[in-house]
């Protein structure tokens, strides 16, 4: 609804000193606590890399969204994706927040790694796995792949907007209620 801060990013020592890189803007307002979306581009290295972070309010048990695409050298001219709802409960100690939140998502991630030119990250390390869901999408793609992972942004994208329209169960609000929401 409302811009709240646009941050452009500028290059500081070396070859890329002043030049304009990207930038950072976040906006809040509506059912999205705030949305931030970074993107750095610098053509001489090869480099694109855009996010998108959309975060629940304090207090909610709602999983934050996350996208992100990028492509460097150091991605050998794949695509690097990470698709994900990231959990505000400790997974281990709630069945059925696992059951509402992160189940429906079973099948499209399933068939995400079906797909030509999709290829799953597997050598993700602990601290960055720790962070995320086991629904994390983390693939290295190819132009095609990149393409036909639009439906699956789309389809986990859905899904959160339903959890945010429709919040959780009762039920499910009673097991993890005793958790701390505000992380």
């Amino acid at each position: 609804d409302k811009e709240e801060v646009y941050l452009p990013l500028t290059g500081t020592n070396g070859p890329l000193e002043g030049e304009n890189i990207g930038a950072i803007r976040v906006f809040s307002g509506g059912a999205i606590y705030k949305l931030v979306y970074s993107a750095i581009s610098v053509d001489s290295f090869g480099m694109d890399c855009h996010q998108i972070f959309a975060f629940t309010a304090p207090g909610s048990y709602l999983p934050h969204f996350s996208l992100d695409v990028a492509i460097s050298p150091d991605t050998d001219g794949k695509f690097h994706v990470g698709l994900d709802l990231l959990p505000r409960v400790d997974l281990g100690a709630s069945l059925a927040y696992l059951q509402e939140v992160y189940q429906p998502l079973d099948p499209i991630f399933q068939n995400t790694f079906q797909r030509k030119g999709v290829d799953s990250i597997v050598n993700l390390d602990p601290l960055r796995l720790a962070l995320r869901s086991n629904w994390l999408i983390a693939a290295a793609v190819d132009d095609v792949g990149l393409i036909s992972l639009r439906e699956t942004a789309n389809e986990y994208l859905c899904h959160w907007l339903r959890l945010l329209e429709n919040d959780l169960t009762l039920e499910t609000l009673k097991t993890v209620s005793w958790q701390d929401a505000d992380r």
